[in-house]
């Protein structure tokens, strides 16, 4: 099966569509941060605060913050706002917000900034409103505590202060993360909420937090590890600052805490990030298993049963899903059994529904055990670790603006891509046409076979796969 998760969404309004969303992959939502119109925000002529409440909330009344248009004591207007920009907060008349909004408590505090929640399904951002930067890297030290265990905190760039638009970048207290864009006080979801227990940490403990804002790249990094690279040119300059909101849960009485923040230029090219030595890939020196399907007894599965078919077609393997929500896993005969490896495979999306995914699998243990590497027709991607026959998605992106060959209908024409899926350590990379979509770390596999993984939504979908190459160090 494709997909076994899907967005949970903040407030009543959006009840109808997720229960449609979930009848449709079968499996168990992720967190967004509520759609909603934008809050009327008070302002300084150095600072600025929004919040963005659930559908089924009405906006929170103007908050209490420092008249508009005046100076805060102690506070020199910057004629010219320029990084590099830093604050520890020691000096609480900086220039940051302050104030209740309505249940909502933004404030220096003994030598921190925070931001509380007391709303449910809430989210609110404080930020400077002097400056415009398009290229930045903004970084914070800060922890999320309080009540709920999956309160959420993060940085923002881009932020229009006349629209109430932004990119948030969020970590919970349950480690997972999310990157969402704010447009008008309105939330989407462009990198979806997923566990990363290796390098978040837990409620009440520091962590490090860097979002670089680069051209439509955006890029998050969380204690000197990169979590998620996503694409978006809608918001194309503007201010920074924090965020806090609720979690997947929607309890109030998150406190997020910051300790420090900084921000300054960013290259005008995103730039690789270098890899830490406990994961540095090795060189894939040797081809293990090489397969251009020319030969039909090079011993792939032969199929053809209510759920799949699959079978060698000119000088290829084709697997077609015959049933809908249906998934098969594929493995060759003569499969390597390694820890570390590169599976890739050139696949076309030849014809049917487009809700579908195909891929790579690595450290298979069994039918039931396994790390899939998969790419869809309509632009989808995600790394899922499957367990006890149960999908566990560890990174999932829905339709994003990525280097993949899409068909935009069942009607459009076959698109190739070449798909790739490096298991290294406990990483997993996966890759389309030569450019890395996602990275995830996960301890659990150790080593097994590698194959193909194939699923769709809704029966009919059709995949051709060529040239299986598989390489090891």
């Amino acid at each position: 099966m494709r997909r076994q998760v899907g967005l949970v969404v903040f407030g009543l309004l959006l009840i109808t569509l997720l229960l449609a969303f979930l009848l449709g992959r079968g499996g168990t939502p992720a967190p967004s941060a509520a759609p909603t119109p934008a809050e009327p925000s008070a302002s300084t002529t150095i600072v600025s605060s929004a919040g963005t409440p659930a559908p089924s909330f009405s906006a929170a009344p103007p908050a209490t913050l420092r008249p508009a248009n005046t100076v805060p004591s102690g506070v020199t207007p910057r004629g010219s706002a320029a990084l590099p920009y830093a604050d520890d907060f020691s000096n609480p008349n900086s220039g940051w917000p302050v104030g209740a909004f309505n249940k909502d408590l933004v404030e220096y505090r003994a030598g921190k900034y925070h931001i509380q929640i007391g709303q449910e399904n809430y989210l609110r951002a404080a930020w400077l409103t002097d400056f415009a930067l398009g290229a930045v890297s903004v970084e914070a030290d800060a922890t999320v505590s309080g009540v709920p265990d999956d309160g959420m905190v993060g940085v923002v760039c881009r932020v229009d202060t006349a629209r109430n638009s932004y990119y948030g970048f969020m970590i919970g207290a349950d480690k997972r993360y999310s990157l969402v864009k704010v447009v008008e006080g309105k939330t989407s979801t462009l990198s979806e909420y997923y566990l990363q227990p290796n390098t978040i940490r837990g409620p009440g403990e520091a962590n490090h937090l860097r979002a670089d804002c680069v051209g439509d790249t955006l890029t998050f990094i969380v204690n000197d590890q990169k979590l998620v690279e996503n694409h978006d040119g809608d918001l194309p300059s503007g201010s920074f600052g924090m965020i806090a909101s609720t979690g997947p849960s929607g309890k109030s009485a998150v406190d997020a805490t910051f300790t420090q923040i900084s921000a300054r230029p960013a290259p005008t090219a995103a730039t690789a990030l270098p890899t830490a030595a406990a994961t540095a890939a090795p060189a894939f020196n040797t081809v293990a298993l090489r397969d251009d399907f020319t030969n039909a007894n090079s011993g792939w599965p032969l199929r053809d049963d209510q759920d799949v078919k699959s079978e060698y077609t000119n000088n290829s393997y084709h697997v077609v899903m015959q049933k809908d929500n249906t998934s098969v896993l594929l493995r060759p005969k003569q499969a390597p059994n390694t820890a570390d490896v590169s599976v890739e495979v050139a696949a076309d999306s030849t014809s049917g529904p487009i809700e579908n995914s195909f891929g790579v699998a690595c450290r298979i243990k069994d039918e039931l055990n396994y790390y899939r590497l998969v790419i869809g027709a309509d632009g989808f991607f995600g790394i899922a670790k499957v367990r006890a026959g149960q999908n566990i998605w560890l990174a999932f992106h829905e339709s994003l603006v990525a280097p993949i060959n899409v068909r935009k209908s069942p009607g459009d024409a076959s698109k190739s891509n070449t798909i790739r899926g490096d298991c290294i350590g406990n990483r997993l990379s996966l890759y389309a046409n030569g450019r890395k979509l996602e990275d995830v770390e996960d301890d659990e596999f150790k080593a097994g076979d590698v194959g193909l993984r194939v699923g769709s939504e809704k029966g009919g979908a059709a995949v051709v796969f060529r040239d299986f190459v598989v390489r090891t160090p």
